[in-house]
Parts: structure tokens; C-alpha cells; sequence
């Protein structure tokens, strides 16, 4: 089963990918999906991922090929970026984010950053 694949996951995957491996019932207070396919060589769902810093702090989101910005934060006082917010990568063609794409998108810009509000409000 040991194997390589391009598909994303998090920390919060953990818990629900060896319950559902094991044959046991969803936990409930699992936040993540379970990545039991992708092991099994299939592909995960399309999935929206949240980026959280300090206190929970949104920072920001990626969905399918893009990722927005809306703000950074480094423990070092390190600056990561000197364009202004919100930053717009394509991190397929560019996974150093080093080119900001959202003058060029920002119909892109203006739905993720309606995803990031809308996480806001829900929590």
C-alpha cells in the first residue's frame, strides 16, 4: 500500500482516516474528512481548506488549484510577502507563491474571499 500522491490532506485528517480504515462509526467531533480512499488508490473529494494562525486567526483558503490570502503572520517577524492583501497563487503552477495573480482573477478573488466570510460568520 505504500505509495505517493498529489492529493491534499491535513492534520485534522488523522482521526477520521483510521475510524473509517478500522470499520468504526464517524467520530462526531471530527473535523476532518477521512483520506481512506486516497490510501485505497482512489482520489478524495474536492475539498475547500482553511488556513488558521494565531488565536484561529483565518489567514487563508485554498480550493482546487488556487489559494487566497488574506492576511500573514510569521513568529519570526519575518515578512512573507510585500504586495498588498489579499494574495492571489495559483500553487499548481506556482508552489512557492511567489507570483500574486490577483490583478489578473479577481472573480477568483471575490469567491474565495466569499468562502473565508462565510467560514467567519460560522465559525
Amino acid at each position: 500500500m505504500p505509495g505517493e500522491t498529489g492529493e491534499l490532506g491535513t492534520m485534522l485528517d488523522v482521526a477520521p482516516t483510521p475510524a473509517e480504515m478500522a470499520g468504526s462509526p464517524r467520530l462526531d467531533q471530527a473535523e476532518g474528512d477521512s483520506l481512506a480512499a486516497v490510501i485505497r488508490g482512489g482520489l478524495s473529494k474536492d475539498r475547500t481548506y482553511f488556513y488558521n494562525g494565531l488565536n484561529m486567526r483565518l489567514f487563508a483558503v485554498r480550493e482546487g488549484k488556487w489559494k487566497l490570502h488574506v492576511a500573514t503572520y510569521s513568529q519570526l517577524g519575518l515578512k512573507y510577502f510585500e504586495d498588498p492583501m489579499p494574495l492571489l497563487f495559483d500553487v499548481d503552477a506556482d508552489p512557492g507563491e511567489t507570483t500574486n495573480a490577483s490583478k489578473h482573477h479577481p472573480d477568483i478573488v471575490v469567491r474565495l474571499k466569499e468562502l473565508i466570510n462565510s467560514r467567519q460568520m460560522t465559525g
